[in-house]
């Protein structure tokens, strides 16, 4: 069954289980009942009913639930202090009765006081921004909200304010790119200007703050509410709802990046394959975009506490059109980053092909690149990726390679048929994935064929973004003894499986009365299992061998997601294991691995960038020292340019040019697809961690060999 088909069966089964409940509950056939009752009734409902872990509205979840939300109202306590804390207390063990009724009384109470203190705020900032700020003092600031307590009062968060200020104009004042030379008269003129520009950020950002009406406030609570059941599930009133199907479609222009929220700040959750951010691989996730300029030069929009939404239409624009974006690293860089603006590059998400080779290879090795797993369900004759995983496998096997690399790095997952399709080139048969839900129990989903069309050695590579598809094709070929999985320390670790669902659908007849939409609601309903029982879920799939990556030092996965579900198992199948990848061969190649990584410069130096970098992460209480500040930046600086120095000497691998080029679309598309192709393979030999994943292939070639 296919994707679409699955999904649809799947959708159409929940909204027929939906009225029904609803029917029972007096929701449906209702005839008086606010828009706010009928959301909240099926939010109660699909929770404990519907939602695949079947969360108890009970007392504890009422204490998780007020507790997220002021951690999404107030992500960094900048705004409540211990006082409001107080008054809002006695709704602690009430949001699950609310909820069940009806209500939001504690949603209007804190809606309504933090707009008192954005008020306040806004009345004593600039009076805090009138003195110059003595940069020689050692002071700090502690920039995590779960490291700090509410503060006292209103004099205390005053002088909170007074260092998120002084910092900001710090981080401003570095960003501009320092000259040794500045008299100090130039350096107290640009500290008086990130001073100034500091507080016309805070100012717009708090302004934005109080333009966020009754619809924000409802999905903001209700998010938080919902977000106790686990990361994924969540509600799109009627506005976002229209956004989520826009991107889902893919029709408007823009960087290629799918942007998230994050303690006040628009993220880049993750890069759209061939799209312009992709492709020019300056954004990275966990990026925090700070401000959005237009056209090459010029000034740029503050966007910090700025909705998603309004992020997005200052970065979408007419394709060819130039947008900068000034974004801080998770590693406390800032960086100005300017992208044109384009549409996703269709042939830069297909799977394609070279062969490797190298000095410090004795044979010639086979490699897939695949960004994504896709499928035209639309156009029975479209490009799917099994079949064109297939075509470069026969390709590859005509020049005799001795053994095959399938990169999934950076693969964010895809259609599920051909997850299961491609995991079934390289065995006879078997099953792949099991599936399970609330509804028909766990389904098996097995290799469509006998036809094993590779079945020699074979190197699988992850990293943290690799999710979903990739990790169900990782772990099956894993559990199988079919491949040798390496990368990062661990896959995504994405194993459940998300509904869309249209609430005016649902009860069409109260829809149609209120005479408003009532949005839609993602449900988390399905989990994926290993052949072997265990869940993907949480943990993602552990690779066999370890190799760092510029990845490294960054929080990338489910596990460091608030009420992520953990993994569990099911029923081990019964499926065929391979018996040349044992525990003492994985044990060898690692021992092997690591001798390689702990001589080679380019790993020395990416392992002591990762370390700094983990440190700068760890270290969320800042100095406000400017020659402190200075040093930790520079040394920073230091390390991540001998890595990129070491990157663009090259690997010193060569990868031949196998693409056999269509030209049915002329001269000029062939061309662009010839240049293009030249980039990528140029890439790939800068590519450190890939030149190690070659030699560990080539290690298992040897060792299995005889």
């Amino acid at each position: 069954m296919a994707d679409r088909e699955r999904g649809d069966d799947m959708r159409h089964c929940l909204l027929r289980w939906f009225s029904l409940v609803l029917l029972l509950c007096g929701v449906a056939n209702a005839n008086e009942l606010s828009r706010q009752k009928i959301l909240s009734r099926i939010f109660f409902q699909s929770l404990q009913q519907w939602h695949y872990a079947g969360v108890s509205v009970d007392d504890g979840f009422s204490r998780s639930g007020f507790k997220n939300y002021f951690r999404v109202l107030d992500p960094n306590k900048q705004f409540f202090t211990a006082f409001d804390l107080a008054r809002f207390q006695p709704f602690l063990l009430k949001v699950d009765d609310q909820l069940a009724q009806g209500e939001f009384d504690l949603m209007v109470l804190a809606s309504e006081q933090i707009r008192k203190r954005i008020n306040e705020i806004r009345g004593f900032l600039p009076e805090l921004a009138k003195d110059s700020f003595d940069f020689s003092r050692s002071e700090e600031v502690e920039l995590d909200g779960e490291k700090r307590e509410w503060v006292t009062g209103v004099a205390d968060l005053r002088e909170y304010w007074r260092l998120l200020l002084k910092h900001q104009t710090l981080i401003r004042f570095l960003g501009r790119g320092e000259k040794s030379k500045d008299s100090p008269e130039a350096v107290k003129k640009a500290l008086d200007k990130a001073r100034t520009e500091s507080l016309k950020a805070y100012m717009d950002m708090l302004e934005r703050m109080l333009k966020s009406g009754p619809e924000d406030d409802l999905a903001r609570y209700v998010n938080a509410v919902l977000g106790v059941g686990d990361p994924h599930t969540a509600y799109f009133p009627p506005k976002e709802q229209k956004d989520f199907e826009i991107e889902m479609t893919g029709k408007l222009e823009g960087i290629g990046a799918l942007l998230g929220e994050a303690d006040g700040y628009v993220k880049i959750v993750s890069l759209v394959p061939g799209g312009p951010s992709w492709r020019q691989k300056q954004l990275e996730p966990h990026d925090r975009i700070l401000k959005v300029g237009q056209g090459k030069t010029g000034p740029s929009d503050d966007i910090v506490g700025m909705r998603v939404e309004d992020a997005v239409k200052l970065i979408r624009g007419p394709k060819g059109s130039v947008v900068r974006l000034t974004v801080r690293k998770a590693d406390g860089r800032i960086e100005e980053v300017a992208i044109e603006r384009d549409v996703v590059v269709i042939e830069e998400t297909f799977a394609r092909s070279t062969v490797v080779r190298g000095e410090s290879l004795q044979t010639s090795l086979g490699y897939i690149y695949l960004p994504r797993f896709y499928n035209d369900f639309q156009d029975k004759g479209g490009r799917n990726s099994t079949t064109d995983v297939r075509r470069e496998l026969e390709n590859l096997k005509q020049r005799g390679v001795s053994g095959i690399i399938l990169d999934l790095r950076g693969n964010t997952g895809g259609a599920l048929t051909d997850a299961v399709r491609i995991a079934g080139l390289f065995i006879e048969k078997g099953p792949v994935v099991q599936v399970r839900d609330r509804i028909r129990g766990t389904q098996v989903l097995k290799d469509p064929d006998d036809d094993e069309v590779y079945s020699g050695p074979l190197l699988v590579m992850i990293d943290r973004v690799s999710a979903s598809a990739s990790e169900i094709v990782a772990a099956a070929l894993q559990d199988y003894n079919r491949a040798l999985v390496v990368g990062g320390a661990h896959s995504f670790g994405k194993g459940t499986v998300q509904q869309m669902l249209d609430l005016d659908r649902i009860v069409p007849d109260q829809a149609e009365k209120l005479g408003v939409p009532l949005g839609a609601l993602k449900l988390t309903v399905q989990k994926f299992y290993r052949v072997n029982g265990e869940s993907n879920q949480f943990k993602g799939v552990q690779p066999d061998v370890y190799i760092p990556n510029t990845l490294s030092h960054l929080e990338i996965g489910e596990r460091y997601l608030p009420f992520a579900l953990n993994g569990d198992r099911v029923k081990e199948l019964e499926y065929p294991r391979r018996r040349e990848i044992t525990l003492d061969l994985r044990e060898r190649l690692r021992n092997r691995s690591r001798e390689r990584i702990t001589s080679d410069p380019y790993f020395i130096d990416l392992t002591e960038y990762v370390r700094l970098a983990r440190i700068n992460r760890g270290n969320t209480k800042v100095t406000l020292n400017l020659t402190k500040a200075r040093n930790q930046r520079e040394e920073l600086r230091r390390c991540l340019e001998n890595v990129r120095d070491r990157r663009e000497k090259g690997s010193g691998l060569v990868f031949l040019d196998t693409a056999k080029i269509d030209d049915s679309g002329g001269e000029r598309l062939s061309r662009e697809y010839r240049e293009r192709r030249r980039d990528w393979l140029e890439n790939l030999g800068k590519d450190h961690v890939l030149k190690e994943g070659s030699r560990i292939l080539e290690d298992l070639i040897r060792l299995t060999s005889g």
